[in-house]
């Protein structure tokens, strides 16, 4: 059950009391029953251990510890205002342009959808994608010519003065073609891979795959041949690898 001293409407029926300087005076102008009233300032004066109001004396007096609260609650009460009207009212004045940095391939399927779904709650706000070719931390400062606001990458969330956060895991499968399994067989562990011949991407938006785990089970993996970042390179490592020569690793 949650206390009331959580519960800002507790808080503002007891600023309301105080205000209206009776419990009958504030329960008319709530419209609600005098007894509700008395069970909140009852609860709240329990789980203080200490009493908000002077009881049986009329008209209605709080204590220096009721003030003190009375103080402290109305700030928290116009706090709590302040912040419903900015997040509420500043959707329709939000515009400009971020530029956003991402992986080359991850766009359409996980980010587009997510920018699209933003647009309608913030209309006025336009994004320009540009593609991330180094990691995703260090987007903001070896990119001189723009501005980048916002970037997605791969890795963990970063340290300093950068705010981040994680949304999740991208797996990658280690995978063949099936005209290289009927040549060469199932691989079965990790440490068969070295007596085959592999393909693994090493770019500036992530590192080597070094290792392959299942079952909360890890062993390092060992590939032959390593592709270098140039788009080519990997496009060429690609079409070696649906030709049925290599193994490869896959989103």
């Amino acid at each position: 059950m949650t206390a009331r001293t959580n519960d800002l409407e507790c808080w503002k029926l007891f600023c309301l009391v105080v205000e209206k300087q009776g419990l009958n005076a504030a329960a008319d102008f709530a419209d609600i029953e005098p007894s509700r009233l008395s069970r909140v300032i009852n609860s709240l004066e329990a789980e203080l251990g200490s009493p908000l109001l002077v009881h049986n004396r009329r008209p209605l007096q709080t204590t220096s510890f009721g003030d003190q609260a009375y103080a402290m609650a109305k700030a928290l009460l116009a706090q709590h205002a302040l912040m419903l009207e900015t997040l509420k009212g500043d959707k329709d004045r939000m515009e400009g342009l971020i530029t956003l940095a991402i992986p080359a391939g991850i766009g359409p399927l996980f980010v587009t959808p997510q920018l699209l779904e933003f647009q309608q709650i913030f209309p006025k706000i336009e994004f320009e994608l540009i593609t991330l070719t180094s990691k995703a931390e260090e987007v903001f400062y070896n990119h001189p010519e723009k501005v980048v606001h916002v970037s997605i990458g791969y890795g963990v969330p970063g340290t300093g003065d950068i705010v981040s956060r994680y949304s999740g895991k991208m797996e990658f499968i280690p995978c063949c073609s099936p005209s290289y399994i009927k040549k060469h067989g199932h691989i079965v562990d990790p440490s068969e891979c070295a007596v085959h011949t592999g393909l693994s991407y090493t770019g500036g938006t992530r590192t080597k795959t070094q290792e392959l785990q299942n079952g909360g089970v890890v062993k390092q993996l060992k590939l032959v041949v390593p592709v270098s970042k140039r788009p080519q390179e990997r496009l060429s490592a690609r079409r070696r690898h649906c030709r049925g020569h290599s193994l490869d690793s896959l989103h």
